[in-house]
């Protein structure tokens, strides 16, 4: 397993704070996230079997029931279908 790589990188809007780029890759996989102020805003995990890529979105920590799902959860994985 590779060491993260973090590249912060200045964007308008709305979040405050530094903006992290962290990719994190093994024998299996590359898991790309993305952090604006601390707070992981998207996470994109990319196989490397001949499978699309999936979108895993960030636990939502103000709701009860992601406390519930423990600590080390991630979230629902999503799929595109279609890509035009």
């Amino acid at each position: 397993m590779t060491a993260p790589v973090v590249a912060e990188q200045a964007q308008p809007g709305p979040v405050t704070g530094r903006v992290e780029h962290i990719r994190i890759e093994d024998a299996g996989s590359r898991v790309d996230e993305v952090r604006a102020g601390g707070e992981t805003q998207s996470i994109t995990v990319t196989p490397k079997a001949p499978v699309p890529p999936y979108d895993v979105r960030p636990a939502d920590v103000t709701r009860p029931a992601a406390a519930e799902a423990g600590p080390g959860s991630a979230g629902q994985r999503t799929w595109k279908v279609l890509s035009f």
